[in-house]
């Protein structure tokens, strides 16, 4: 008897030209940032923000009359300055690819290629904003005592129960930044970046379900990513946090000798984060440009290729208006 057994040579596996989803990045820190475009064809690569001495009672005197002022104050500035650099990449696939390919090749990497810019231009973002000594003002959960809100103790001995990321911790950082005389992003909130692995800490909070069963002030979504809000704060969650073990600002997503990685939340208000990007360039969705046809370097047309770039640079503007919370992971 015949069977699919005996003619398995007229058998073949069927290739399917859908394809499954992939993940796809949640990436939200853009919004946190001042964007001032850099001019084209002005001869500069640099770009220079300046910051106004904020006011002091102490400079104002009182009068007598008919006597003038003799000291004269004088206003200072303080100044950040953003240098430009540039990022890209190149695909290549051959011209016999092309025409006798089962998925479009090229369709797909062109859609990579704006994936890969927009987790670039993210994580550029992220790893200025949780630099030691240069990032955003650090913090420490508040549920390790005042003592031990340190790097060294979370590496080494914090827990993850203790030290995982809650509401309290939300709200200093909130009262941190109204201390600080912080104003607000889009909205009228201060916004905050919390990695996707601690919604559950967050949510399981008994506070955050108190306050939420009240509602979300009726302002709707103005971030991607939202979560909610919470005392004047948009809460947006990401999945592209900066991760540490041992020593603090080298990436590592292995778990520290406390237990648990270390994660990172970013808050920021107005004035914190800035991004210049080349006038007419879109990091988020850069121009992507398909090189084909026959040239110098391959007159028989036997490859094509792919590729984007973007010009662009980032900086702390000032590390008061906004901190990073390093935290633990409790819930699974």
């Amino acid at each position: 008897m015949q069977t699919t057994t005996t003619d398995s040579a007229q058998y073949n596996d069927m290739l399917s030209a859908d394809l499954l989803p992939h993940a796809i990045n949640e990436l939200v820190l853009d919004q946190l940032c001042e964007t001032k475009p850099l001019p084209r064809k002005k001869g500069h690569k640099t770009i220079t923000f300046f910051r106004r001495m904020t006011a002091d009672a102490g400079t104002v005197h009182e009068m007598q009359e008919g006597v003038p002022i003799t000291d004269v104050e004088t206003m200072t500035f303080a100044s950040v300055n953003i240098t430009l650099s540039q990022w890209g990449q190149v695909y290549k696939f051959s011209d016999i690819l092309e025409m006798t390919e089962l998925i479009d090749h090229e369709q797909q990497i062109k859609e990579l290629c704006a994936e890969n810019a927009a987790l670039h231009y993210d994580t550029r973002i992220r790893n200025v904003s949780v630099a030691p000594t240069t990032g955003l003002t650090e913090q420490y959960p508040v549920g390790y005592t005042a003592a031990n809100r340190t790097f060294s103790y979370l590496a080494a001995t914090g827990t993850q129960a203790n030290g995982k990321l809650t509401v309290a911790d939300l709200l200093a950082g909130m009262v941190r930044l109204r201390v600080n005389k912080t104003r607000p992003l889009q909205g009228g909130f201060f916004v905050a970046a919390i990695p996707a692995h601690s919604t559950g800490d967050l949510m399981a909070d008994s506070t955050y379900v108190n306050v939420k069963s009240y509602g979300d002030s009726g302002k709707g979504d103005l971030y991607r990513g939202e979560l909610g809000n919470l005392f004047g704060v948009k809460i947006l969650y990401q999945t592209n946090p900066f991760l540490e073990s041992a020593t603090q600002g080298v990436y590592s997503d292995a778990e520290s000798a406390g237990g648990g990685r270390i994660f990172s939340t970013l808050m920021a208000g107005k004035g914190a984060l800035g991004v210049v990007p080349l006038q007419g360039d879109r990091p988020l969705s850069p121009r992507v440009t398909v090189v084909t046809g026959p040239e110098k370097v391959d007159p028989n047309n036997q490859y094509s290729l792919v590729a984007w770039k973007i010009y662009f640079g980032q900086s702390v503007l000032n590390s008061a208006f906004g901190w990073v919370l390093r935290h633990k992971q409790n819930q699974i």
